[in-house]
């Protein structure tokens, strides 16, 4: 992974993430406003400081379809910053990956969910009927 220049949170749950690992590393955190409604008005849509050529790291809780780090990378580059990796700390494996490396974000995963349903599994947090049926959920995807 490259290295980046400050740290930007999806809105809720990557936003935390995004604070926990910036308290950690001492590294500046922003994040997207979540207000569809004003998104192409002069209201301001980061907040956090930031100069424009900086690059960031995205941080998300948990993607599906990547749309929620796509919409957040798509304001960032458009506000002059540049986006190149973006970490979920659980991937649902529905084609988030795919999508954000047809836009040039590289995604890194802390857990997927076929990796996370063989531990529930083998530590018997779950059925082996659970298991079977998110096994059968992920192989329709």
């Amino acid at each position: 992974m490259q290295s980046f220049d400050i740290i930007a949170g999806v809105p809720v749950g990557g936003l935390l993430l995004a604070t926990a690992l910036g308290l950690e590393t001492g590294q500046s955190t922003i994040y997207v406003r979540d207000d569809k409604k004003n998104q192409f008005n002069d209201h301001q849509q980061i907040e956090g400081s930031y100069l424009p050529g900086q690059t960031v790291l995205v941080i998300d809780d948990l993607t599906t379809g990547g749309h929620s780090i796509q919409n957040c990378v798509d304001i960032l580059r458009n506000n002059g910053l540049y986006v190149k990796n973006a970490i979920s700390l659980i991937d649902r494996a529905e084609g988030s990956s795919k999508m954000l490396a047809k836009n040039g974000i590289s995604m890194h995963s802390i857990i997927n969910l076929e990796t996370l349903s063989v531990y529930l599994k083998e530590t018997k947090k779950i059925t082996e009927n659970e298991f079977i049926r998110i096994n059968q959920y992920l192989n329709e995807k």
